[in-house]
């Protein structure tokens, strides 16, 4: 008899650059992290191009549609940080922008 320990994963997390929640589709309509099932907690923020914080959620399974004040703007682009804590206890930052289309 013997034990193997297999490492978790760190996850790697993807988020789009960009999202049409305007054309009715159905597809590519809102961010939302993927691998949410990995993560133990995470933070996401998103801030316009005067870096006024437009949307902040802790919710590890949210879809934000970008919507600002209930208002859809389209040909917008936003700013967004990410941050996340793994079941390992790892914590990581992510950065990017989006286009909402």
């Amino acid at each position: 008899s013997g034990e193997i320990t297999i490492d978790a994963c760190v996850p790697f997390v993807n988020l789009p650059n960009a999202i049409t929640p305007s054309n009715y589709d159905g597809l590519n309509d809102c961010v939302e992290v993927i691998q949410r099932d990995l993560l133990e907690s995470l933070e996401f923020m998103v801030y316009n191009r005067n870096g006024e914080l437009v949307y902040y959620t802790e919710d590890k399974n949210f879809c934000w549609d970008g919507r600002v004040k209930g208002e859809l703007k389209t040909n917008v682009t936003y700013n967004w940080v990410l941050k996340t804590i793994d079941y390992n206890g790892t914590y990581k930052m992510y950065k990017g922008s989006i286009v909402v289309l």
